[in-house]
Order: C-alpha cells, then structure tokens, then sequence
C-alpha cells in the first residue's frame, strides 16, 4: 500500500532549522528531508518510518516548509507561482507520487477544492483530528478520520462520516539518542502555551506561586494580543513568563523531558473528562514520572501511583509533588514502570499496525 504523509511544522521551528543547517540550499530536496526527519520532530515522521518498516511504501510532505518544498519544485516541476504556492506543490507532489492513501495531518489548512482534487488522484483520504476547531473543510472527500479525542469520533460518525479512535505513540528510536543526565531537573512542564490552553495557563499560574517549576514550551512568545481580555491576565502571564526557559523542539525537548526528574501535564475540556494526549506517552517513553491530570479513562491507559502520579485538584498536584520530590527512589521507578508500558503497547508499531488495518477495511 502506498501512503503520503501530509503535514505543517511550526514556523518558529522551521526557522530555528534553517539556522541550524545554513547550508540547506546546497542539498537536494532528499539529503534536506533526511536531515529534518533526524531532528525526530512531531509524530508525522514517526508514522512515515514505521509505515515503512511495516512494509508500506510511504512518503512524507511538510507542507509548509517553504526552503524545502519550493526545493522539490525546482528538481521536478521548475518555478512555481507564489501564489498558493504551497496547495500547488502538494497537488504536484501528490501527482507524480501516485499514493493509494493521503493522510493528512494539516485538514484544517486545506481548502474543500484542495480537498477533492486529491480525492480524484488517490484512493482514499485519511485525516488526523485531536485539535480544537470551530469549523473544518467539507469532509465529504475525506474517507476516514483518526483522533485520539474519543467524543470527536462520536461526532464525526453522527455526520455520517467514518471515524476510529486512536491513541498517540511513543517512537523507540528517541531512547537510543539520550543521554543520561541523571535527572538534573527537578520539576518541569513542557508543551504548548497558547490560546487554547486555558486549563494549562490556569495550572501554570497556580504551580509558579507554590513550586519551583521550570517550564519549556512553545507558542508563549507568539501569543495574540487580545488573549489578556480573552483567557489570562497580565499578572498571570508575567509570572508564567519569569519561568519560561524557551521553546524546545525534537531531541533537544525529549532530553530536557528525560532529565526530569517529575514532569507536569494537564489536558483541557477538549477531551471531555479522559486523558491521552501526546505528552503523556512523550513523557513516559523517555521515563520520566508523570504528575498527570486524573481522567475518567486514566486506569486503562497507566496504574496510578505505580506508573505515573495523578492528581484530581491543583493543591493535590502540589502535596503529591512534595511528597515524589522527598522521594526520588520511588519516583525513577513510577518512570521507569511507565516506560516499560509505553514501549510495549504505545509504540508506533502497534500504531501503525492498527491504523493500516483501519484503512484496508475501506480501501
């Protein structure tokens, strides 16, 4: 089966790599990709590998990586317009690729005329879900939607679209690239600060007044300026921002999450109750000991006190701190626990076993 991978990266971080590899322009679109891909950056590149190590012949697009995709133009197609630059590259793309499946993780960039010209090149379309949204494309060319949010598979099937619920992984590879830094920080959060994590500023604001938290994220330097009439105060912010170290991307960001000694992650209404966002299997696979929201599906997925701390109100989220602080022994194993059981069930093997079989029931 033949499978492209579609998504976007987050341009604070595709600046930082154009930085870091200066020399990007005197590489082919392929030597470029593969340095990308190394940096082990978002899940996307995940699923491509492990689709092929599963047998898939599989591509990958980031679609908004301009140095990268107006590369691709140049050595197959010549100059593109500006305009649109980046639906066009893809059609392109897509075109000469010739996939079975087009998985998307970037739907709510794609216009509906995007959407069903790539519907008449491939077989089926597959889309990734777990984000908020007030309004999406026309679904109708899309064949099946993925989503880690339970009640979002609910509704998509209630449109009478084809949906299945699916949980994020972990990709062994990272664990080989560490180093063991013997857990030199003691308490941190690291994730997503934005507009749309109210809980996040919430629980942040309240762990910067009565813990030594240090806190790594990205979105925080890039906020929109009507957020302090909307979500936060000034107050709030500029204590969260005392705290703030940067933003981490890819290996630099699982080491910094594997020298934690205790990590912090909270989940937003989003999910109605349960858990099971990407930091909950970022954190464990690199063994870290999660001090995680508690969620009405949390003992499916850890065991509470053995492989991973939880917590149901921000006080009880600061007295269990203490109390793992006081007693790191216990603490490496609660991570070392939650390790064994990401690397054995929440691996991208399993995931991509399990959505291969999703897609051939309609394929």
């Amino acid at each position: 089966m033949k499978i492209c991978f579609l998504t976007s990266y987050y341009p604070p971080f595709i600046d930082a790599l154009c930085n870091k590899y200066n020399f990007f322009l005197d590489l082919s679109y392929q030597e470029s990709l593969n340095l990308i891909l190394d940096e082990l950056y978002a899940d996307t590149g995940s699923i491509y590998f492990y689709s092929k190590t599963y047998g898939n012949e599989a591509s990958i697009i980031i679609q908004n990586f301009e140095i990268l995709q107006k590369k691709w133009a140049s050595e197959n197609i010549g100059n593109i317009e500006e305009n649109n630059w980046q639906e066009k590259i893809v059609l392109e793309q897509t075109k000469k690729m010739k996939p079975d499946v087009f998985y998307t993780e970037s739907i709510q960039n794609h216009s509906s005329i995007f959407l069903d010209t790539i519907k008449k090149t491939v077989k089926l379309i597959v889309a990734w879900v777990s984000f908020p949204f007030n309004t999406l494309p026309n679904l109708n060319s899309v064949n099946l939607i993925l989503t880690s949010t339970q009640h979002y598979k609910t509704k998509f099937i209630k449109s009478g679209l084809n949906a299945e619920y699916m949980l994020p992984a972990f990709d062994y590879r990272i664990i080989e690239r560490l180093k063991d830094n013997h857990k030199s920080i003691p308490f941190s959060f690291i994730g997503g600060i934005s507009d749309v994590h109210k809980n996040r500023w919430e629980a942040l604001n309240y762990l910067c007044k009565t813990t030594d938290i240090k806190i790594w994220g990205y979105g925080l330097p890039n906020l929109p300026k009507n957020i302090f009439k909307r979500i936060i105060k000034k107050d709030t912010y500029s204590r969260i921002r005392k705290k703030h170290r940067g933003e981490l991307w890819g290996l630099e960001m699982y080491q910094t999450l594997h020298d934690s000694l205790i990590s912090f992650n909270i989940h937003e209404d989003l999910l109605k109750g349960n858990v099971g966002n990407m930091r909950m299997f970022e954190a464990t696979g690199v063994a870290t000991a999660l001090l995680n929201d508690f969620g009405n599906n949390i003992t499916s997925l850890f065991e509470p006190d053995k492989e991973i701390i939880t917590y149901k109100t921000l006080p009880e989220a600061v007295e269990k701190l203490n109390y793992y602080l006081q007693n790191p022994i216990v603490t490496k194993e609660i991570g070392l626990n939650a390790q064994k059981r990401t690397l054995k069930e929440y691996n991208y093997t399993n995931y991509t076993i399990q959505m291969t079989d999703f897609i051939k029931k309609l394929i």
